[in-house]
């Protein structure tokens, strides 16, 4: 199981941004079967979306997601790193790691269906 964060905007809802890392992965060819919000945490003035998910690797999909928003995920020292507006910092295991207050699973792309959870505008 991978642990990551993606930065939220203002005004943009949880959905907006688990739709976003679903189409960026289906882009890239990554495949997974289940992807879990957790829940939301702030780094500094930030707000991120923290998600778990069962693709071995998500480097290609973060380095991607990386050029619009802000992304914590596994460095090399396997310490979790943060990247945002071209900075680079440090995020304790622990708050990556920590209990979800409110956990909701979803279908990861390797399900044929996965674009019907996210409602047509």
């Amino acid at each position: 199981m991978s642990y990551f964060a993606v930065q939220v905007h203002s005004r943009e809802s949880d959905l907006e941004v688990l739709e976003q890392v679903l189409r960026v992965a289906h882009g890239l060819g990554q495949k997974f079967v289940r992807i879990d919000v957790l829940d939301k945490m702030e780094v500094g003035a930030s707000k991120f979306l923290r998600l778990k998910s069962d693709l071995s690797d998500p480097t290609k999909l973060l380095d991607a997601l990386a050029t619009d928003r802000g992304v914590v995920g596994v460095g090399p020292q396997g310490a979790y790193v943060i990247r945002i507006k071209g900075k680079v910092g440090q995020v304790p295991n622990s708050t990556m790691l920590m209990i979800p207050r409110t956990p909701k699973a979803y279908r990861g792309t390797a399900d044929p269906h996965w674009e019907r959870q996210f409602p047509k505008v």
